[in-house]
């Protein structure tokens, strides 16, 4: 009730104008906040709820399963229930030519990747196999958009190369498809500069990945109550964790200065990236356009 009530307050704030439902009105609104703002309007209360273990959202989900047991239990003499997967290779994500007729830098790069944003990050968070069959369903030049407005936001809005490099979901398979976006979109500059990033990363990836793995390593084990091995995969996703964090400290001012040089080449007339974008837009319409 309490995080429903949190949720209201929050939904009160958003303007009466705007759509919920829309990616960009939500981000239009955030965009109005400072960091600080929405620590202290939302946040806050947010983890002063998860402080407290009657009302941190873990201690509710069993409260819910123990009520709701048969939702998450198979009957007895049932090994295995198959549930079908959506096939995301049978949504067209293509727009209608006229709609991007008259549009161009941005607001065209946006128009072609908005329908399957969502998605794209929705199954960054699933098996390495969905994440996978998801990206390879996509035409090469939709990946291609995709990954790259997914690495400037990151660069522009949140921490930079050490944040997609240090803490983003997948960065081992995003690595290869932004060197391959850049590659395929022609923009030299941005390869260039995204090669000298990963020579100064060297092991932060990895270190990564190794998180990744020893995180999900551990909540298997504790999924299944397996005593005899939650402590020490406890311990060893801890050890990876701190390995981690220790290079992401040691490697941070270096990549910060290589995420301003990105930044200038973003912000550069001769070099804005959409330009890169609208040469093969104009060169491979089949791979975007409908009708």
């Amino acid at each position: 009730i309490k995080h429903l009530a949190l949720l209201r307050k929050v939904l009160r704030r958003f303007p009466k104008t705007a759509k919920i439902s829309s990616r960009r009105d939500r981000q239009k609104w955030m965009a109005s906040y400072t960091p600080e703002q929405m620590a202290a309007l939302f946040d806050g209360a947010f983890y002063k709820l998860e402080d407290s273990k009657r009302t941190r959202l873990e201690t509710l989900r069993l409260a819910y399963f123990k009520t709701h047991w048969d939702e998450f239990i198979l009957p007895e003499g049932i090994s295995e229930e198959v549930i079908p997967l959506p096939c995301p290779g049978a949504i067209d994500y293509r727009i209608p030519l006229r709609k991007a007729k008259e549009l161009v830098g941005r607001k065209l790069h946006w128009a072609l990747i908005s329908k399957l944003w969502d998605d794209y990050f929705l199954a960054l968070n699933g098996t390495e196999q969905e994440a996978t069959a998801f990206i390879h369903s996509l035409s090469p030049g939709q990946r291609a958009l995709f990954v790259t407005d997914l690495l400037h936001k990151t660069i522009l809005k949140l921490n930079g190369f050490s944040h997609f490099l240090g803490n983003q979901l997948r960065a081992d398979l995003l690595i290869t498809e932004v060197s391959e976006a850049y590659r395929l979109l022609k923009s030299t500059p941005y390869a260039d500069q995204f090669r000298k990033v990963l020579e100064v990363a060297g092991d932060l990836p990895p270190l990564n990945q190794a998180v990744t793995v020893a995180m999900k390593a551990y909540r298997e084990a504790k999924d299944q109550g397996d005593a005899s091995s939650i402590l020490s995969l406890s311990k060893a996703f801890m050890d990876a964790h701190d390995q981690k964090r220790k290079r992401s400290r040691q490697l941070g001012a270096s990549l910060d200065s290589l995420s301003e040089e990105l930044k200038s080449l973003l912000a550069a007339p001769s070099t804005a990236f959409e330009l890169y974008v609208e040469a093969y837009v104009a060169t491979h319409p089949a791979e975007f356009f409908k009708g």
